[in-house]
């Protein structure tokens, strides 16, 4: 149970077996906050590694903090990362993303990383990719999930080509887009154009951390400057709008999402850690989904947030009175804005949706 769904449950009887059955896209995990805690004190003891501590529960803790800031909640990335650097982790870590979603209902997934951060073990970035394509691709023969990876630059660094050029040379092998993480201040989207721009240059998908915690600024740059399909989180658009929640007009940063149907990631729990929102009703999604935006729930870190995407859809079921038919709605919306060829779409959507009348 999620730490923002545990804030609630003495409230209300939580029952996630039917949301766990429906099923699911994922477009917005970071796998390196996303790893089991028993993975993570075995893969420690295997590479020497030193934890924080050897205790499974307090370790969780450790690693998912209260609501608090971005920055706070991304110092479980050292620990997670110091534990996957070797073609063996990366890997397992792969496969087990996967073994996970499929637990969770997810049919098709996207998950994303940097592979800069993992070479302090002598990999180069091309093997950092590979034994993260391979973990993956052992995870759809184990599992009916289909997947996608997307490469990381990390925005504080030194702007460079490195995760672009990776995405061209295996986009052909698993690899679907691109995107930038880190700590969102004061690193503006426009730092990697170069970046956003090989990929446009080279009909590479791109998505961007933008608007987590930063103004509607940022998520201008990414649409416009970066030329980003996505927008992950986005969660301060909304500071764009009036109160009570009303969108602006056409000649607006909302209007064009809005026109364009530029699919937002949002991610209830950890954007309330982060601090994005004060509080579950205070964020955006609601709003944004009742005004016609292109909104897709996601679980961002299911290790540091302790979530789960069946945890997220029920809470917002039972935040905003979702319906099945709005739940799946909003798998529609994912699948979309996917960046899975056409034909895994179609394929996803015959077998999975085909039935149902809610999706087409």
């Amino acid at each position: 149970m999620s730490l923002i769904i545990d804030q609630f449950a003495k409230k209300r009887n939580f029952s996630y077996a039917l949301t766990m059955k429906l099923p699911k896209i994922e477009l917005h995990e970071h796998l390196d906050g996303s790893l089991r805690i028993a993975t993570i004190v075995e893969l420690a003891q295997e590479a020497g590694v030193r934890l924080p501590t050897d205790d499974p529960k307090i370790l969780a803790q450790i690693l998912s903090p209260g609501p608090s800031s971005l920055e706070n909640y991304l110092r479980a990335f050292s620990v997670t990362g110091s534990v996957m650097q070797s073609a063996k982790a990366l890997s397992r870590t792969a496969f087990e993303t996967v073994e996970d979603w499929y637990l969770d209902g997810i049919v098709y997934g996207e998950v994303r990383f940097a592979p800069e951060q993992h070479t302090l073990g002598g990999l180069s970035v091309e093997e950092v990719v590979e034994a993260v394509l391979r973990g993956l691709e052992e995870g759809r023969r184990a599992y009916p999930v289909q997947t996608g990876l997307i490469l990381c630059s990390m925005r504080h660094n030194t702007p460079n080509l490195i995760a672009a050029k990776l995405v061209h040379r295996y986009c052909k092998d698993g690899v679907v887009g691109y995107d930038i993480a880190g700590e969102e201040a004061p690193f503006p989207p426009s730092l990697h154009k170069e970046a956003f721009d090989y990929c446009a240059d080279n009909f590479l998908a791109a998505t961007c951390h933008a608007g987590e915690v930063t103004g509607p600024d940022y998520i201008r740059e990414a649409l416009l400057a970066c030329r980003s399909l996505r927008i992950g989180h986005g969660t301060q658009l909304i500071q764009e709008w009036g109160s009570p929640p009303l969108p602006p007009g056409q000649q607006s940063l909302t209007g064009w999402i809005l026109e364009h149907q530029t699919p937002l990631e949002l991610c209830l729990s950890s954007n309330l850690q982060t601090k994005a929102c004060p509080d579950l009703l205070s964020h955006p999604f609601e709003a944004f989904r009742q005004h016609g935006l292109a909104v897709t729930l996601c679980t961002d870190n299911r290790l540091v947030s302790a979530t789960s995407l069946s945890q997220e859809l029920e809470l917002a079921r039972q935040t905003w009175g979702l319906t099945d038919k709005d739940i799946l709605e909003l798998q529609k919306t994912a699948l979309k804005a996917a960046f899975c060829p056409n034909e895994t779409k179609t394929w996803i959507r015959t077998k999975y949706f085909s039935g149902n009348a809610d999706i087409d």
